[in-house]
């Protein structure tokens, strides 16, 4: 079962988090990205702080992490099903060519 278990961890871990990463960034762009980043971060870091401390105490209370860990696997399937829910981004319209972006573009005079 540990073999089991350290395949199926290891293949989830590893799709989540490129998809995640490639979702932030088509969603927002690259210019919001590290702003993006940091606020899920914020969120993950709370779910992190605030799992453990709900399934201890559940076990607490009931003598059993059964409870504890079904809410949370409950709860880890919903933003699952949201994030497939979530869809496509809508298209970026087409940015439009700045005097910086033109003059990087053409080429220098030759010397």
């Amino acid at each position: 079962m540990v073999v089991g278990f350290s395949l199926l961890h290891g293949i989830a871990w590893g799709v989540r988090g490129p998809v995640i990463l490639s979702m932030r960034a088509e969603y927002f762009g690259a210019h919001s990205f590290g702003t993006i980043m940091g606020f899920s971060s914020l969120i993950v870091m709370l779910g992190m702080i605030v799992g453990p401390i709900f399934a201890g105490l559940v076990y607490d209370n009931t003598g059993s992490y059964e409870i504890g860990f079904t809410l949370l696997a409950l709860i880890a399937g919903a933003s699952s099903l949201l994030m497939l829910w979530a869809g496509s981004p809508p298209p970026r319209p087409a940015r439009r060519p700045t005097a910086t972006s033109l003059a990087e573009t053409q080429e220098a005079p030759a010397a």
